[in-house]
């Protein structure tokens, strides 16, 4: 019956968003999207050219190994690429490490967040999300580090997040941007998303069926019987809801075009859309983004240029050019390319010699060391990589740390803002709609559904990494700086201690390092002590009372004070 009802809601779909979808309007709409990017795809393969070298010049195929920009052979350097890669790793495991509790859920109302029924929810939640992301099924940590070098690299990162039809299962993947074009709408916001997909019929089969058009079937027939590596050009545009007064929780409608046949194959509507593109930096009248290797690639460029100097120089090194005699000409040796002239021997005759590193090319090292240093400045690579320091205390190493994590927050507000925060309540979504999520505490917490009809619409999320904790360290500084200055005034004025809550003081460090082996009592817990050790002192206090009331008694008893005759 539930599959019925499913088919049946799809059908009704269907027939309300037909109006809307054109397979002929979309597939212009399609190449405008693609046409608008051409001049970014230019810039983006220059960092390609430059940064990432093709897999396909070390396997010896027939791969073009020259740039299509600049008609050069290419010369990489493991520098760039290696501070690239390194620094994003530390990134991606300081902002969601798989080994620690890196995020944290919470409502805006803070009277839910204090009622137990509420948060045991966000912590079953919580859990529910961990569970996922840890299943090597899931590619979730693979699928954030490859969305985050792109985004870093590039300025622009892709990744969908996808409910398998066939196994139920949600998954993360790393769109490359080769294959993802976007529609900036008038507000700046990314309205339509567009997804490339290069398959063949029986690839598309296996996904879509018999919705595919009949010419597509039995191409897919023909593949079952001679295989063949053909490939179709199917798209798929995510765009916001035509029809979302009948359906207001879904905001976002896919549909999946065969460019070919120009026939849609496939229909669905979606909470949040399943593509998160993040941008690092939009410049004015762009849709895509911009990056810190943007301003880096003239000092790329230079180091590029000098390592692929330096190769050539120790070719020439090992195999100089030869210089032969030439008794028929003037001239009495003969140049061979690759040949330099070098000054005149003893008897006033020019000279051939090749070119050496350090012989008759003085490169100085100052200069190439510098060129890294204006590497790593751009790439802020000192702030996330702090150089080693000799002869410094613990104390000293903290305060460094924090200074540098504190310089580069923007970014990682960009980062959390752009793709985590997506990304979790996208997830969240799926999985209370694969009944994965226990049910709201409703009446545990005496409110109506009515008054929250969609409690992950109004949740906070922050994170709680090994790089925010270290981002929030400064708190814990100005704490203790506080209390030296405070400690210092009271030997004048004992007074000043009044104006400092230690309670909130405590709490407020250990919710900041983190009180994962439960050192830290809870507010009831404190509570509860307090009100036992209140009634200790009362009790105490109350047998003191007696015992000096009945030594008093005694005193005057012995005085013959109060005797009796």
């Amino acid at each position: 019956m539930a599959e019925e009802g499913q088919i049946q809601q799809q059908n009704m779909i269907q027939m309300l968003l037909g109006p809307y979808i054109n397979p002929e309007r979309l597939i212009h709409k399609y190449e405008n999207a693609k046409r608008a990017r051409q001049p970014w795809d230019s810039k983006w393969q220059i960092i390609q050219d430059q940064i990432f070298p093709d897999y396909r010049d070390y396997l010896n195929t027939t791969a073009v190994k020259s740039s299509p920009q600049t008609s050069e052979i290419k010369a990489h350097t493991g520098a760039v690429s290696g501070l690239i890669n390194k620094v994003v790793s530390l990134i991606s495991a300081k902002t969601c490490d798989p080994s620690v509790r890196w995020l944290d859920l919470k409502f805006e109302d803070d009277s839910l967040n204090k009622a137990f029924a509420s948060r045991e929810w966000l912590h079953q939640c919580r859990e529910a999300l961990y569970r996922l992301f840890a299943q090597p099924r899931s590619h979730f940590y693979t699928s954030t580090f490859s969305s985050l070098l792109d985004w870093f690299g590039i300025g622009t990162g892709c990744r969908e997040i996808i409910l398998r039809r066939d196994t139920g299962e949600i998954q993360f993947i790393n769109v490359p941007m080769q294959d993802i074009f976007i529609d900036i709408s008038g507000y700046g916001d990314i309205d339509i998303t567009y997804r490339r997909m290069q398959l063949t019929a029986h690839q598309a089969y296996q996904l879509w069926g018999d919705a595919l058009h009949p010419k597509m079937q039995s191409s897919a027939v023909k593949e079952d019987q001679t295989p063949t590596e053909q490939k179709y050009e199917f798209f798929e545009v995510v765009m916001p809801n035509p029809v979302q007064q009948q359906f207001p929780g879904l905001k976002y409608v896919s549909c999946v075009i065969d460019k070919s046949n120009k026939s849609v194959v496939d229909i669905g509507m979606h909470h949040m859309s399943p593509y998160v593109v993040s941008r690092f930096f939009v410049a004015p009248g762009e849709a895509y983004g911009r990056s810190y290797v943007w301003n880096a690639m003239p000092t790329i460029t230079a180091i590029n240029r000098l390592n692929k100097r330096q190769l050539q120089l120790l070719d020439y090194a090992t195999n100089p050019p030869i210089l032969v005699r030439d008794e028929t000409t003037v001239n009495q040796k003969q140049l061979v390319p690759g040949a330099f002239i070098q000054g005149l021997d003893i008897d006033g005759r020019p000279t051939y010699q090749p070119m050496q590193l350090g012989g008759n090319l003085p490169l100085l090292m100052e200069y190439y060391q510098s060129l890294l240093r204006d590497l790593e400045d751009a790439l802020v690579a000192r702030d996330v990589i702090p150089a080693e320091a000799p002869n410094m205390t613990a104390t000293e190493v903290n305060q460094r740390e924090i200074q540098a994590f504190n310089r580069i927050r923007p970014l990682i507000v960009r980062l959390e803002t752009e793709d985590l925060n997506h990304t979790v309540l996208r997830t969240l979504k799926l999985l209370e709609q694969t009944g994965k999520l226990p049910p709201f505490p409703y009446d545990n917490l005496g409110i109506y559904p009515e008054q929250l009809p969609d409690p992950l619409t109004q949740l906070k999320i922050t994170f709680g990494g090994q790089m925010a904790k270290m981002q929030r360290m400064q708190e814990i500084a100005d704490n203790e700086s506080l209390m030296n200055k405070t400690l210092m005034a009271a030997q004048q004025d004992p007074s000043v201690l009044d104006r400092i809550n230690l309670d909130r003081i405590i709490a407020n460090d250990a919710e900041i390092i983190g009180n994962t082996n439960g050192v830290i009592n809870s507010d009831e817990v404190v509570q509860q002590i307090r009100e036992q050790r209140a009634k200790q002192q009362e009790a105490e206090q109350q047998a003191q009372q007696q015992t000096m009331m009945i030594d008093n008694f005694l005193k005057l008893r012995e005085a013959g004070i109060g005797a009796t005759a």
